[in-house]
């Protein structure tokens, strides 16, 4: 009986940690798409998230767009929001993490960390899930 309690108990653990860390299976579904603000400093900005990148572009630097490989996700569950943390690399293999907040029932609106006053709302999904950069 006792060997049962322990087994029931890993297996929720297990459970509770696959659905809260994200891993290596790319960015979660609900976040996959184009994000803009209509934040007058930011109004040239998206950020692009599939399923395996994350895209950054800035329009008023000669359409600058900088793509990263998406290594880790992690997503932890708060009171009607979510703290995500994508771990991405760039180009040059130097990493770097983008953290925010995601509030579902808000529509599907991003607040970054270090700019938590500024939304960010999804403005199109990305076709085909991010099996490639740049697509959409």
């Amino acid at each position: 009986m006792r060997i049962v309690g322990i087994f029931l108990t890993l297996a929720i653990l297990v459970s509770l940690f696959g659905c809260v860390s994200g891993g290596p299976e790319g960015v979660p579904t609900e976040l996959i798409g184009v994000w803009k603000t209509s934040a007058p400093k930011y109004k040239d900005c998206s950020i692009e998230l599939t399923r395996d990148y994350i895209i950054f572009t800035n329009s008023r630097v000669a359409a600058h767009t900088d793509t990263n490989f998406v290594l880790r996700t992690k997503q932890l569950p708060e009171r009607g929001y979510f703290l995500c943390t994508i771990l991405y690399e760039n180009i040059n293999e130097q990493r770097y993490k983008f953290s925010f907040s995601y509030y579902p029932a808000k529509g599907g609106v991003i607040r970054l960390k270090n700019q938590i006053d500024v939304e960010w709302r999804k403005v199109r999904p990305v076709a085909g899930q991010g099996s490639s950069p740049n697509s959409g």
